[in-house]
Formats: C-alpha cells, sequence, structure tokens
C-alpha cells in the first residue's frame, strides 16, 4: 500500500478518544483520510476500500458492521470545542452516516462546523501515514503518535501527567504502574522506530 497522508487541524488533537478500541481508530482516522478536501459534500465509501485502507482483517461481515456502527456511536460522543476571542463551539463531527448492509456502502457527510478540521486547514496541522497509524497495535500508541506528530517539527514538548492521562484516553482507575505497564511501555516499544530521542 502507497503512502496514505492524513492531514487535520490540529484541533483534534485535544480530542479524547477515550473508549476506542483500537480497531475503532483505525477505521475513524480511515473515513477521516477519505473525507479530506471533499467539503462538506456527501461521500459514499465502499467497504472493501475502508477495510483495505484500515487493515482491516477480521473477515466476518457482520462483525464489520458491528465495528462501524460503535464508531459511529462513539464518534457522537466526541466532544469537539472550537474556541476564539469571540465564541466558543461545540459540535458533532459527521451529520449523516448511513451503513447500507445490502449495497455495501456507508455514506458519510461532514458537519459544517467540522469542516475546518479537515477541509480549511489554515494555521496549525497534524499530518501523518495512515499506513503507519493502522499498524501500530496499542490503542495509547496510537494516540500518543498522533501527539508527536503535531511536535514533530519542534522536537520537544511537555505534557502535565493529568494532561496526557486525558488526551490519551487513560482510565482514571489506572494506578501510577498501570499507567506504566499499560500506556508508558507499549508506547515506548512502538513508537522510537517513528521519533528519534522519544
Amino acid at each position: 500500500m502507497g503512502k496514505e497522508i492524513i492531514k487535520y487541524h490540529n484541533d483534534m488533537n485535544k480530542v479524547s478518544f477515550a473508549g476506542f478500541k483500537e480497531k475503532e481508530l483505525d477505521l475513524f482516522f480511515s473515513i477521516c483520510q477519505k473525507m479530506k478536501d471533499k467539503g462538506t459534500n456527501e461521500i459514499v465509501f465502499s467497504f472493501s476500500d475502508l477495510r483495505k485502507l484500515s487493515q482491516y482483517s477480521n473477515r466476518s461481515i457482520e462483525r464489520f458492521y458491528s465495528d462501524l456502527d460503535r464508531v459511529y456511536k462513539k464518534m457522537l460522543e466526541l466532544n469537539l470545542k472550537y474556541e476564539d476571542e469571540k465564541e466558543i463551539r461545540r459540535f458533532v463531527l459527521f451529520s449523516r452516516y448511513i451503513i447500507k448492509k445490502d449495497e455495501q456502502i456507508i455514506i458519510i457527510k461532514a458537519s459544517e462546523d467540522f469542516e475546518y478540521i479537515l477541509n480549511k486547514l489554515i494555521g496549525t496541522f497534524t499530518k501523518f501515514d495512515l499506513v503507519d497509524f493502522v499498524s501500530l497495535k496499542s490503542v495509547y500508541s496510537k494516540n500518543m503518535f498522533k501527539l508527536l506528530k503535531q511536535w514533530e517539527s519542534k522536537k520537544n514538548v511537555k505534557y502535565e501527567v493529568q494532561v496526557l492521562r486525558e488526551i490519551l484516553g487513560v482510565p482514571s482507575k489506572y494506578t501510577t504502574s498501570n499507567f506504566n505497564d499499560r500506556v508508558l511501555k507499549p508506547i515506548m516499544d512502538e513508537l522510537p522506530k517513528y521519533f528519534n530521542d522519544l
């Protein structure tokens, strides 16, 4: 598979994807990659394209329906916020999301408020190869990968532990030991090949 570059406004990195599983994140960002530069037009995806892009390997079509439905349910719960000097806005990402089982297609339409995240990239944005992202095994590695890509040109970023836990979607019940074993260890196992001196 060639390069499948995903690019979005840095505001998306402020969103916690807590509760998303690894494959659900792959599907979500595969959808975002296919929607970039499409404005708020309705987009039709074939199941086969989305499965290939997200490297979805489970053969069960029923499981695929279920995963697509779960991704959308979780997308509806995402808390995306835009704030400038004049206003604060919160919005959903997509205004239409239809899974057509018989035709094996998905119909998606970005909400007008979400358009600036994928299409009107003015100022700061995050960019990475979707193939690298979907090859990561840990949900925490995937979330950290996005954050580090945002700061890649600066080569240095600091986060308060509590802020990082929230952004990475770490359960509040995780002790420091859980955090080290279940969050930091997979990150340090998977990401150094993408980021020098991590």
